[in-house]
């Protein structure tokens, strides 16, 4: 087996985040876990961290920030 390790450009990683958001960085994050060999089981919850931390922040934005500009927020 070849354990030789990789080097990112983080340059590359945050326009990637800036340009696409928060779901491009949930996927290239799980890029690098598969880069660095770890065990797939801190891949798989690092994705699904992501997503949990995706929909909260969605939903928080829309009940918070849209919302309550068009006049629907909840009281």
């Amino acid at each position: 087996m070849d354990y030789r390790t990789q080097s990112y450009n983080l340059t590359h990683y945050l326009a990637a985040v800036i340009l696409g958001g928060f779901l491009p960085a949930i996927v290239l994050g799980m890029k690098n876990v598969n880069g660095l060999r770890v065990r797939p089981l801190w891949n798989y919850l690092l994705g699904g961290f992501g997503i949990v931390l995706f929909i909260a922040t969605a939903t928080w934005g829309y009940r918070h920030l849209l919302a309550a500009g068009i006049g629907a927020a909840p009281r």
